[in-house]
């Protein structure tokens, strides 16, 4: 007979055992469950910090680019100079949360289905956003005395080169910085992300694509500036002063020209003379294609004083250059655009000039006296000469001397040059790349996904200096139509500012016997791909359709009376049925022109 007990003790020793074994899973299975909860509470706490740290560090980022990009020249030394502080803070940020995503146990995490495609996009935008600080950010206090204004002032004669040599490459770096951390996030997938996660990284790339193209033009401008001083070989620049009083569509009529050369930093006014200094021709001086001539007329290329009667730069420097070298002979490297409500810009840094006649000319008079009050003075034609040219020459004269404000100089040369009222255009076309980048450039209409714009160019149609009474605004509309097609209407109105009754005492040379009366040719330009359909309202013969190359343009002429008001209408369709943000390049005349939105506008 079996031993019970023993039955027992073998039964209790199994249980035992088998209890053993459960417990050492059990506890093995808690041990595991412990590390899991421990990893992942890491992991979170860890996610948690650096999301927090991001979230720091952003807003930060985002002030500094808003106060760098808000800076007038007047500011800008001053801005950049103290963003040191608020730098450092960013750098604390990004980089703890960089620290933070980037350790072994992180890394392992990302190997886990859904959850780690979000642990690696935090990381990457942690090294990303530190990426940008340390290299990007971070230069930017020491270029504090390289974008002093004042580098630009002459001393003894000449324009030091070295703060722009030394400031290109550092900006230059920060643009490489910028183009690389936005290819990385472009590489980040969306798919599974989760809300913040994709918000962040939406958040950290809309910084970059809104400082990318400032860093860049910004790098290019610098890039530029050695080669314009002739520190790469002496350099002329043909400079052509354009009278807004009798409008062309680049600007107005070419009545004063000079030659200043730039040898290592060296700037001198070599020669000046009066349109009626060089030759009209029978046949253009350059090879102007059929369209423009339809469009603009016989006077394109062969009357120097209509070098800007098409809007196109390119054409309108070969024109110039073409008509000085056939009298004068020499090289010509750029030509330079500007008119008197630019140069009354540049007074403010300069302070007044006198000219030769003993009128007193100043920023707060410069438009008005050499676009109308000179003329009233000096009502032959001819007498006004001396006036223009030795105000030109006084101005040069203190700026390549230094005796300016190079802060004053800087902001009124770049609003100039949005208001299309100061371009170049260079005849190396590396140096045209360059200068594509700054305002400077007399950019043509165009269209892409998200904008379209038009050109609305005025020329006088008398002989006269009446479109100093031009006062124009310019309204914008569009309709996306059940055709698969936009309309876009472009209304021009202008209103003619001579007082009723007062046109008959203005001298013959200003109002060319019209009483006071102005006919102004208006032509719209319309990005290409679209198509000008009609022009519809005060006009008083047919309109002309026509081309220049790729644009399709459409001509009216307009016929006010004093204090006349009156709107032509073009309406232009474009092949698709997207909406874009709407501009307008205008002709700069005496007065700004308004540019407005055409609200509730239908096909």
């Amino acid at each position: 007979m079996d031993d019970p007990s023993g039955t027992h003790h073998a039964l209790a020793a199994a249980v035992r055992s088998t209890w053993g074994r459960r417990r050492i899973i059990l506890i093995a299975a808690l041990g595991l469950a412990v590390l899991l909860i421990g990893f992942a509470a890491w992991i979170g706490i860890r996610g948690i910090l650096a999301k927090n740290e991001l979230e720091a560090a952003l807003p930060l980022v985002s002030q500094i680019k808003d106060q760098v990009v808000g800076a007038g020249f007047d500011t800008a030394q001053a801005t950049i100079g103290g963003l040191r502080p608020t730098i450092d803070e960013v750098v604390g940020h990004t980089g703890a949360a960089r620290d933070l995503t980037s350790d072994a146990l992180w890394r392992a995490a990302e190997g886990i289905p859904f959850v780690g495609e979000n642990l690696s996009a935090v990381r990457q935008l942690a090294q990303i956003a530190d990426d940008i600080v340390t290299h990007a950010l971070v230069p930017l206090p020491g270029m504090s005395d390289l974008l002093d204004p004042a580098s630009l002032k002459p001393v003894n004669g000449t324009v030091d080169i070295q703060p722009f040599l030394e400031a290109e490459p550092v900006l230059r770096e920060i643009g490489t910085t910028l183009a690389a951390a936005s290819a990385s996030i472009a590489a980040i997938d969306d798919e599974q992300l989760i809300g913040p996660v994709a918000a962040a990284k939406q958040k950290l790339s809309a910084l970059i694509r809104s400082a990318s193209p400032l860093v860049v033009k910004a790098s290019l401008a610098l890039e530029a500036i050695p080669g314009l001083l002739g520190f790469d070989g002496a350099r002329s620049y043909l400079v052509v002063f354009m009278n807004n009083a009798e409008a062309r569509a680049l600007g107005g009529h070419a009545g004063s020209w000079a030659l200043v050369t730039a040898d290592h930093g060296t700037i001198s006014l070599v020669a000046q003379v009066g349109v009626g200094g060089l030759t009209k021709t029978a046949v253009p001086v350059v090879d102007v294609p059929g369209d423009i001539l339809s469009l603009w007329g016989p006077g394109t290329a062969t009357d120097p004083g209509n070098v800007g009667i098409d809007p196109r730069l390119d054409l309108s420097a070969n024109t110039a250059k073409a008509f000085w070298q056939q009298r004068y002979g020499g090289t010509i490297d750029a030509v330079l655009f500007f008119d008197p409500v630019a140069l009354g810009y540049l007074l403010a840094a300069t302070g007044p000039v006198t000219a030769a006649t003993g009128d007193v000319i100043s920023t707060e008079n410069a438009a008005d006296f050499l676009l109308n009050g000179v003329y009233l003075s000096y009502p032959v034609g001819g007498e006004q000469d001396p006036v223009f040219q030795s105000a030109a020459a006084q101005t040069f004269a203190l700026i390549s001397t230094g005796a300016f404000d190079p802060k004053k100089l800087l902001d009124a040369a770049i609003e100039a040059g949005k208001q299309r009222r100061l371009l170049l255009w260079s005849f190396h076309a590396e140096e045209r790349e360059l200068l594509a980048a700054t305002p400077f450039n007399g950019r043509m209409p165009g269209m892409d996904d998200a904008n379209a714009t038009f050109g609305v160019y005025v020329q006088d149609n008398l002989g006269s200096k009446m479109t100093y009474y031009v006062d124009a605004s310019v309204a914008l509309g569009q309709a996306q139509c059940s055709t698969g097609t936009t309309q876009y209407r472009v209304d021009f109105t202008a209103t003619n500012a001579v007082v009723p009754g007062t046109g008959e005492s203005l001298p013959t040379y200003v109002a060319n016997t019209t009483n006071g009366s102005l006919r102004i040719f208006v032509t719209l330009y319309a990005p290409p791909g679209t198509s000008i359909v009609s022009a519809i309202g005060s006009s008083d013969y047919p309109p002309l359709k026509g081309t220049d190359g790729e644009y399709s343009a459409m001509q009216v002429r307009m016929v006010l009376d004093p204090g006349q008001t009156a709107t032509v209408s073009f309406d232009v369709v474009a092949p698709d049925d997207r909406p874009r943000t709407l501009d307008a390049l205008v002709t700069p005349l005496a007065k700004p022109t308004e540019i407005t939105r055409l609200e509730g506008y239908t096909c």
